[in-house]
């Protein structure tokens, strides 16, 4: 006669147990924690992943208790990376002289990276324009919390709005917003998008502001008339002090730079300086 206790049952039990997973929708770099619990008391938990047994490590926190009866285990996974997606399997095992039951609990979970689309750089000139800025995604822009930050070179602040797949930034470059001495800086705005789990996505648009140079011309002679054979010159003065070409004309002809024209700037203006020697009746006109 056989005795009963020389057998040893193993039995494997799908189901039957909790499994939770923090937060429903999950971004690349987020913190997801997943939590399962079966009712009775045993500290024997194994977490699982693509085959492969989960370890604490830099990434990777377990933590496993025991209260009235009920075990819970908890997987904490920081910085999740598309290689975290896939099934995870939470195994509870109690084991007695004559038996040994394992509760097998699984939940599969994707990973969606945050590819954000924005605007290209660009150049604005101040003259009261309107620019839209604009990061946009492929899903609900609602799911994250966005802002808008700039290092703040020039003064111009803008006005943040959400349409349902972007979050928008509207600038308005007017004079008071370009100083002379700063025509032609590039600013970097940047966007953020936040999923409050942990991630964070963000792209950099560079607008580069010109003011609306103030120009005058001031002549050498007080009167129009300059004599035929004397020398004359006329200053163009610019407040804004960088600029990419001077061009000077008579009677829509360009005039030659050699050896008529010397330009030259300052941190507050630029001047180009024409200057004729010995004048004859060609440089009659505007």
């Amino acid at each position: 006669m056989l005795d009963s206790s020389s057998f040893f049952y193993s039995i494997e039990k799908a189901g039957e147990s909790n499994f939770i997973v923090s937060p429903q929708d999950i971004f690349q770099g987020d913190t997801v924690i997943m939590k399962c619990e079966r009712s009775f008391d045993t500290v024997n938990v194994t977490w699982w992943h693509s085959g492969l047994v989960i370890s604490n490590s830099s990434r990777h926190l377990i933590h496993t208790e025991m209260t009235n009866g009920i075990t819970k285990s908890i997987l904490k996974i920081t910085n999740v990376t598309q290689a975290d997606t896939g099934f995870y399997i939470c195994n509870f095992k109690e084991i007695t002289l004559s038996y040994m039951v394992t509760f097998k609990i699984t939940n599969n979970i994707s990973i969606t990276p945050i590819d954000i689309v924005s605007s290209e750089k660009m150049d604005v000139v101040c003259n009261g324009t309107k620019v839209l800025l604009s990061c946009c995604i492929a899903g609900d822009i609602q799911s994250f919390t966005s802002n808008w930050r700039t290092n703040e070179a020039i003064n111009n602040y803008g006005t943040a709005s959400n349409t349902t797949n972007c979050t928008e930034y509207t600038l308005h470059a007017s004079q008071s917003h370009c100083p002379s001495d700063k025509s032609g800086t590039t600013i970097t705005y940047t966007c953020e998008l936040h999923t409050g789990h942990g991630a964070i996505a963000s792209r950099d648009i560079q607008v580069t502001y010109f003011r609306v140079a103030s120009v005058r011309i001031e002549s050498s002679n007080s009167k129009a008339q300059v004599s035929e054979g004397r020398n004359f010159s006329l200053t163009c003065i610019s407040d804004v002090s960088n600029y990419d070409n001077v061009v000077w004309q008579i009677q829509g002809k360009i005039i030659d730079q050699e050896p008529y024209i010397n330009t030259m700037n300052s941190s507050t203006e630029a001047r180009s300086v024409l200057t004729v020697n010995a004048i004859t009746q060609a440089w009659n006109g505007k």
